[in-house]
């Protein structure tokens, strides 16, 4: 395993921590409440106006701060049913455990990302950083609802039924990171499986666009957690000839619905020795899925050591246990989907190098190699 000194590094990283940690908003006063006006009124102008154009209110361009957390919170109070109405099964499941208490102190879950995101663009959750300190806050307006949905049965099960859509959706964008919004509409659209009903249609297009971070420079939809989208668009871009793979739809399910039961045989054999070497479990499965997008985004071999060594891994020059461990860690990169090789494996990019396929023609020297490396024939398979 190799260090990939290319678009991704440690500083790269951190900027994203830094961006993420400073979308909390910094709570100026002491906050006696959790209502909607008193969590509206800590954001910035900026991110009230994104609010307002998720919830599609008219009216807004002309307000001041005040004006727009009135025109917010009134609305909101007007449309609870139908907002809450177009949650997904996890979605309200998320909310039902944050309703437990007022301030829930947050810790960084890459898997919770798009659910937060998603939640907080409606206006109905807040991010709030107090006294140097993270915190999810819900709406109290909206817990008594959220109790009242829980309750009725027949419509939490028509939710469980649409949930397998939505793990599709999730599956998709954890596995690829960067689609093209057109064929995830087309997907989606198309589909003739049982699990995607398309009257259901405006509720998976919602869950994205509210979930899901938008690129406009590819057209694109991308995982919350994409280091670098430009670094990754520029790859996709190179490998233009290397077709996406969407068959395997039990597949994205399962990884959708939850990431650790995709765990193969290398993931297992880690997660043994990360637990002989000091790794709480119960903060191991958390540990090997940000190992895991990590890898995705290629953060080099360095920053996968102190990902390690900030839990608790020792390494010890010369030794049996860091020798496997290290061994364990290369092959769970090299059987993992990274997101510039369109959900390719290195060892699955490494069999197409080696692989070049027959043609009636060979490429040319200039042309794009078959391999779907990105490099020009004559510098990779054609040397």
């Amino acid at each position: 395993m190799q260090d990939k000194k290319y678009y991704y590094d440690e500083q790269i990283k951190s900027y994203f921590y830094k961006e993420y940690i400073d979308s909390f908003s910094k709570v100026k006063r002491k906050l006696n409440d959790t209502s909607l006006n008193s969590l509206l009124s800590n954001e910035t102008k900026q991110v009230l106006v994104e609010i307002a154009k998720r919830i599609e209110l008219k009216g807004y361009s002309k307000l001041g701060k005040d004006g727009l957390v009135s025109l917010i919170a009134d609305n909101i109070m007007l449309e609870i049913p139908t907002i809450l109405g177009d949650l997904t099964y996890k979605e309200i499941v998320f909310l039902e455990g944050l309703c437990k208490v007022d301030f829930n102190e947050y810790k960084f879950n890459i898997e919770e990302l798009n659910l937060i995101g998603g939640l907080c663009s409606l206006g109905i959750m807040a991010k709030l950083s107090i006294e140097d300190k993270l915190y999810l806050a819900v709406a109290k307006e909206v817990k008594e609802p959220i109790k009242e949905l829980l309750s009725n049965e027949e419509y939490m099960e028509s939710l469980k039924q649409r949930s397998k859509g939505i793990a599709y959706i999730d599956g998709l964008m954890i596995h690829y990171g960067m689609l093209e919004g057109s064929d995830l509409y087309k997907l989606i659209s198309e589909s003739n499986s049982s699990f995607l009903n398309k009257e259901d249609l405006d509720f998976y297009l919602n869950y994205i666009f509210r979930s899901y971070e938008a690129f406009p420079e590819a057209n694109s939809i991308i995982h919350p957690y994409v280091l670098d989208p430009e670094g990754v668009y520029g790859e996709l871009r190179a490998r233009q000839n290397v077709p996406y793979n969407y068959d395997n739809a039990e597949y994205f399910i399962s990884l959708g619905e939850d990431l650790k039961s995709a765990f193969g045989k290398e993931m297992d054999l880690l997660r043994a020795l990360l637990l002989s070497n000091n790794v709480e479990e119960s903060k191991v499965d958390f540990l090997i899925i940000e190992l895991i997008f990590n890898i995705k985004n290629e953060i080099g071999t360095l920053s996968i050591v102190n990902l390690l060594e900030n839990n608790g891994v020792v390494f010890t020059e010369g030794s049996k246990e860091s020798d496997e461990l290290v061994t364990a860690v290369a092959e769970v990169y090299n059987s993992t989907p990274i997101w510039t090789l369109k959900g390719s494996t290195p060892l699955e990019l490494e069999d197409r190098r080696k692989t070049v396929v027959k043609k009636e023609k060979e490429p040319g020297r200039n042309e794009p190699c078959p391999c779907g490396s990105g490099k020009k024939y004559k510098k990779c398979c054609g040397k």
